[in-house]
């Protein structure tokens, strides 16, 4: 029993990934593929305890649209490719379908790997994902002793797998004043939005509580 693969049998350049790029090359037979696939992959949730029709509604029905507005950054301007058809999407991964489902594709996604094995979602991330973490274990230090600075969430996660002591850039303003090496959080946070760095309300109103401002 294979369990070790590195990416799904489609992924790649053999004969089954070309055969398969063909048929999403061609519009009308991608549009027919297309839904199958997402009802295949609606149904296989469903199927291993994935709610992921009642996931929809409740996120439909919680109010997140109309947080929008206070969580947008209004001077991000997003590539047209983001707003194509992706997948099952016309509107592309930035509609708000895609948003309220994405939790149950990803969890579902690794199902399909290992379609004739009677395995939960969260064996099938682990395989899948594993596969990343395998290669990058191979580049990565043993041990990691200092602290890495980064802001991005995915990063986060990542480091959180592995262990690893991390902080953002406004963590590292609170340890400068807290240093004595600055005298003002404010000040430098006005001077990193002034060049672009979108923060939220909270999140400033938390730091500046936390470097005593």
């Amino acid at each position: 029993m294979m369990t070790n693969k590195l990416k799904p049998d489609w992924a790649g350049e053999d004969l089954v990934s070309r055969f398969v790029n063909l048929l999403i090359g061609t519009k009308p037979i991608y549009k027919v593929m297309k839904h199958q696939a997402r009802q295949v992959l609606i149904k296989t949730a469903e199927k291993k305890g994935i709610p992921w029709r009642q996931t929809y509604q409740e996120l439909e029905g919680s109010g997140a649209k109309g947080l929008l507005e206070e969580m947008t950054n209004p001077n991000v301007v997003y590539p047209d490719y983001y707003k194509m058809p992706f997948h099952a999407y016309e509107e592309g991964n930035l509609c708000w379908q895609a948003a309220f489902e994405a939790s149950s594709a990803t969890q579902a996604m690794g199902l399909r790997v290992w379609p004739k094995e009677n395995i939960t979602w969260e064996t099938a991330q682990s395989r899948l994902r594993g596969g990343f973490h395998q290669v990058l274990d191979q580049y990565s230090p043993e041990t990691v002793k200092d602290v890495l600075i980064f802001d991005e969430r995915l990063a986060r996660r990542i480091a959180d797998l592995y262990n690893l002591t991390y902080t953002g850039t406004l963590g590292v303003l609170v340890k400068t004043k807290q240093a004595g090496y600055i005298a003002s959080v404010a000040l430098a946070i006005s001077m990193l939005r002034a060049k672009g760095m979108w923060l939220t309300d909270k999140i400033i109103d938390d730091v500046l509580q936390l470097s005593g401002e």
